[in-house]
């Protein structure tokens, strides 16, 4: 309990005095050494970005959350978390602190909402940690369905299988607003509904066109055929055409072909570990296939279980 109520705590600050900084001479790099450099400093600004990842945000505790667990994280990436001062010592603000920027909860519909403050599913303050950024608020609210953990420490390989939340998640890291990546249901029902007037309608219209339709077709094959006969008696002279080398395509083939070439001058070990590899690589792009299939599947079982739902008579 001491240990709890000691991280909603401010740290004790003792203020240095000012030292000038030395600065450390930079001698320009060449190759190699310059993206390896840029690379190490890149790394180091998003290390010490992800530190302060909660710093000026403050939260608070609803009682049925883990508290131990959020309030060691969220004070670890600099943010002020506080509880019920009934439930456990520590507390340092109340759930009515007009400053208060994120209330975790895990019960829909138990407070009344304040403006100007988040209500976030407790996976909210997991997954922000884990992607190194501050997620959209919209897909933890109370109540909704929560999205699918991404593990921090996986990391897709060619030919390896991504789900479209990791390819969201990357698309916000990089900057991106990647919005929906699915069709959302108002849009579909949407679809459907205009396609079935634009149905209704079209079927009346197709009744009248066919017979008109079908006389046009008529005419136009005479005329077609009245054209070709008199083509056939002229003579003709065809002219030369130029043909055009795809430097891409020839470029691929002589890849190819260089390719087939080494894999016939190899030795038998060589071949064998060759074809070992080619065959892992087939056998990956096979497996991600079928997990795309089966998402597809799960995606469209769930959109026709809503769809359901909502016809349903009351």
């Amino acid at each position: 309990m001491e240990k709890l109520a000691a991280l909603s705590a401010s740290l004790a600050r003792v203020v240095v005095p000012a030292e000038e900084e030395v600065e450390v001479d930079e001698f320009p790099a060449d190759g190699d050494m310059a993206a390896q450099e840029e690379g190490r400093r890149k790394e180091l600004e998003a290390q010490e970005k992800h530190k302060k990842l909660f710093e000026g945000l403050k939260f608070f505790l609803n009682r049925e959350v883990p508290r131990e667990a959020l309030a060691f994280i969220i004070r670890s990436f600099g943010g002020d978390v506080s509880w019920d001062k009934s439930l456990c010592i520590g507390a340092t603000y109340d759930v009515t602190d007009s400053c208060i920027t994120h209330q975790i909860v895990d019960r829909p519909g138990q407070q009344t909402p304040v403006i100007g403050r988040y209500y976030v599913q407790p996976q909210w303050v997991f997954d922000s940690v884990n992607a190194r950024l501050l997620l959209p608020v919209a897909d933890y609210f109370p109540g909704v369905q929560l999205p699918p953990h991404l593990s921090p420490f996986v990391s897709e390989k060619e030919g390896d299988y991504v789900p479209p939340e990791k390819l969201k998640l990357l698309a916000l890291q990089r900057g991106e607003h990647p919005g929906d990546l699915n069709v959302s249901e108002e849009e579909e029902e949407g679809e459907e509904d205009t396609d079935g007037d634009e149905e209704g309608e079209n079927e009346e219209e197709e009744e009248d066109d066919v017979e008109a339709g079908s006389e046009k077709e008529e005419e136009a094959q005479l005329t077609a055929l009245e054209e070709q006969r008199m083509e056939e008696k002229k003579p003709r002279v065809m002219a030369g055409t130029v043909k055009l080398e795809d430097k891409q395509r020839l470029a691929q083939e002589e890849e190819s072909e260089a390719k087939r070439l080494a894999i016939m001058m190899m030795k038998k070990r060589e071949k064998y570990l060759y074809n070992k590899i080619m065959f892992g690589k087939r056998r990956k792009i096979r497996e991600a296939n079928k997990l795309a299939e089966k998402r597809k599947a799960h995606d469209e079982a769930i959109r026709s279980e809503k769809k359901a739902k909502k016809t349903r008579p009351v």
